[in-house]
């Protein structure tokens, strides 16, 4: 092949549709069409039919409205109950004051600490185990630890 020769394009023709296969897709094409607009209506037909409105009743318009009838006679008193147990706040509050050494508190083994502060200043108290609360008296100046202990049963 020399340099002036070049390869030519060929035309491709469009494919030709042949008449079998047009009346295929067109048959096709029908049987479609007739199974949408049979599904439409059997959709149509099983659908529910609308409700009519009707009146509401007298009870069903006072409930609606929130509005009340009038109001009925008082029936007679019933007996008292038993009196209940006098009941504990559950919270206890617990001070102890010092002026040498350290301050300790403790809640009792049904309760929790809950929190407790160093007083005058309200610093951070230390908390040596899990029920007690410590504060530490510096210079002979006078410290008061305060502590608020909570019933819990023990786990």
């Amino acid at each position: 092949m020399s340099s002036d020769e070049q390869p030519r394009a060929v035309p491709v023709s469009p494919r030709r549709w042949s008449p079998p296969e047009l009346w295929m897709l067109g048959l096709f094409s029908i049987v479609g069409l007739i199974g949408f607009i049979a599904t439409f209506v059997l959709i149509v037909l099983r659908a529910p039919d609308a409700q009519v409105p009707r009146a509401l009743t007298a009870a069903e318009l006072q409930r609606f409205t929130g509005q009340t009838g009038p109001q009925g006679e008082r029936g007679p008193v019933g007996p008292a109950g038993p009196r209940g147990p006098a009941g504990e706040s559950g919270v206890r509050v617990l001070r102890a004051n010092c002026t040498a050494g350290a301050c300790t508190v403790e809640c009792t083994d049904d309760e929790l600490l809950l929190s407790a502060y160093c007083s005058p200043n309200r610093a951070p108290a230390i908390y040596p185990t899990e029920l007690s609360a410590q504060c530490r008296a510096q210079g002979g100046r006078k410290v008061e630890v305060v502590a608020a202990c909570m019933k819990a049963p023990r786990r």
